[in-house]
């Protein structure tokens, strides 16, 4: 996905158009371990594809281990 910002320089009458600058979003991709058959794992995921695991465990096979707390 592609947008575009205006860069608004301060100096100047505003004789030309502010330039636009292309700018890219790239996803925010998170690492973490999750668990799979019984095996942990080490995943590069979306923070989209983490919420749909948070919210339905067992979801293509991966669960969020439980962090111990103490």
């Amino acid at each position: 996905m592609a947008g575009r910002n205006i860069r608004h320089k301060h100096s100047g009458l505003w004789e030309r158009k502010a330039p636009a600058t292309v700018r890219e979003f790239q996803p925010n991709v998170q690492k973490r371990r999750l668990l799979s058959d019984g095996v942990m794992k080490q995943m590069k995921l979306c923070t989209k594809c983490l919420k749909r695991i948070r919210n339905y465990p067992g979801w293509k096979g991966y669960r969020i281990p439980a962090v111990a707390t103490g």
